[in-house]
């Protein structure tokens, strides 16, 4: 059945949508989804073109337990986009929901594999992935870990790495901050990729949102890396936006040009003006 599947380019799958359990998989994760989208398996032993609109959304899925389950049972007709979905949405519900990450941390004290296959469906998609797919991969992983203490294996860390660098002139200002972000909390080196970030980014920070800003001066501090030409394009560019800056916008921002050790006078004094009259919002 899998050839089959495999041999069938009609299963489109798009963006986060992602197929119920084709015809009748086992799961060893045990949870059925909810029978409330037309089964992809009855399409497929009809012969019709499985109908995008009628998969399950991925944002529907509730827990970390059905992203696997669905993982485990269409990983054979998964896309790059719908693999980093699955990344996507892991990383949401261990950051939203701390039921999730206790469950998720206690599967992983009991099971050191559950997350082997979307690993390695990781590693396999990746080299044909766009842009965002591995933006998203990125992401999630590193929130996973950073939220239950997964580490994952260097060799999807390099990978990804690799994967970016020759996508930079498509990534859009998020993927920029997401993937430097996400190297930067795992604690990964990568300073090929954050050279290539900070030449790619720099002439288009006029697109970047406050908090993409804010993130990625905070990401190349924390990984160490100097890019003082970005770290002046950034300083230019955020000081007449400032009144759009969130309080953690602010503290990344000043604590990312502090700790780095770069002089940024002008956006100091704008700060201290905007920030004065809005402390009381402030952790």
């Amino acid at each position: 059945m899998l050839a089959s599947l495999r041999r069938l380019g009609a299963c489109q799958i798009r963006a986060t949508k992602l197929a119920t359990p084709p015809c009748g998989a086992h799961s060893t994760v045990g949870v059925p989804l909810a029978p409330r989208w037309l089964s992809l398996a009855s399409q497929l032993h009809s012969g019709r073109r499985p109908n995008p609109s009628r998969v399950p959304l991925m944002n529907e899925l509730r827990s970390v337990r059905e992203v696997l389950d669905v993982h485990e049972r269409c990983a054979a007709i998964m896309r790059p986009i719908d693999v980093s979905a699955c990344w996507n949405s892991l990383g949401k519900l261990v950051r939203r929901d701390p039921r999730e990450r206790a469950w998720l941390r206690d599967e992983l004290r009991r099971r050191p594999q559950t997350l082997q296959p979307l690993l390695d469906s990781a590693l396999e998609v990746l080299p044909r992935a766009t842009a965002q797919p591995v933006a998203n991969v990125a992401h999630g992983l590193a929130v996973v870990g950073d939220r239950v203490g997964f580490h994952a294996n260097p060799e999807v860390w390099r990978t990804l790495a690799k994967e970016a660098v020759p996508r930079l002139r498509d990534f859009k200002p998020q993927h920029f901050s997401n993937t430097v972000w996400a190297f930067a909390t795992a604690g990964v080196p990568a300073p090929t990729l954050f050279a290539a970030v900070a030449k790619e980014a720099e002439p288009r920070l006029h697109n970047f949102k406050p908090q993409e800003l804010a993130n990625t001066v905070w990401a190349f501090t924390t990984a160490g890396v100097p890019a003082p030409a970005l770290f002046a394009a950034v300083a230019k560019e955020a000081a007449p936006r400032l009144r759009d800056f969130k309080p953690q916008h602010f503290s990344n921002t000043v604590w990312a040009f502090a700790k780095a050790g770069v002089p940024a006078p002008a956006l100091f004094a704008a700060v201290a003006k905007e920030a004065a009259p809005r402390l009381r919002d402030f952790k």
